[in-house]
């Protein structure tokens, strides 16, 4: 029975339909998260611990995007997006940073099946104009340094489609992540794995009908 129900599940779930054509607009939204642990344990010549440092870097980010497919798998567009992350160290005494970013910049997905649950690449490139700021506990609220900067950052990741209906689908991916700006991140050049999902609808399509899902 179990076997019976799961072969029932991912028939439904891979079934074939017709979710892009070419001609269509696809509008999605983005959230995503991403968690960097970049501590580090010092041990004495005993093997005892004897100090932690480093920190936790935590960012939350949303994307508004947008494609045209120019075939049934492929489309290019671009997204619009803003961000928010913090700086945590390990050790309290020691001052934290965080600082706000948006972004803009295209992107390009292939989308790998047309069936409703459907694999895709994707690769953006991205502007990204944020503000840092240093909250020392030393210094006073009003002194506290706080910088403006500017860089181009570039992602490429996999994610899942899941077509509820045919003209909608939620969204779940992974993305590898690369930075370079010497002020935000206190390196020369920052990569990182990020995790988000979301969801897509499907607009301005010219087709008179659409296929419905089996």
């Amino acid at each position: 029975m179990k076997k019976t129900l799961t072969i029932i599940i991912l028939s439904i779930s891979l079934s074939g339909f017709s979710q892009t054509e070419k001609g269509d607009w696809a509008v999605g939204i983005h959230p995503e998260y991403r968690y960097q642990d970049k501590s580090y344990t010092l041990y004495d010549q005993y093997g005892n611990v004897f100090a932690v440092q480093g920190a936790i870097i935590k960012n939350y980010r949303g994307v508004i995007s947008a494609n045209y497919y120019l075939s049934d798998k492929f489309s290019i567009g671009g997204n619009l997006g803003i961000s928010y992350s913090t700086t945590n160290p390990l050790v309290s005494s020691q001052y934290f940073y965080s600082f706000t970013n948006y972004e803009v910049g295209p992107i390009l997905r292939y989308n790998f099946l047309k069936t409703r649950l459907t694999p895709y690449l994707q690769v953006d490139v991205n502007y990204n104009y944020r503000k840092l700021f240093y909250d020392i506990p030393t210094i006073a609220v009003q002194l506290r340094p706080s910088f403006y900067s500017s860089e181009f950052s570039g992602g490429v990741g996999l994610g899942l489609s899941y077509f509820i209906r045919d003209r909608f689908a939620l969204q779940a991916n992974t993305f590898f992540r690369k930075f370079n700006n010497q002020i935000a991140y206190n390196e020369k050049d920052a990569n990182f794995l990020s995790f988000g999902f979301g969801c897509i609808f499907i607009i301005n399509n010219p087709r008179s009908e659409i296929e419905s899902p089996r």
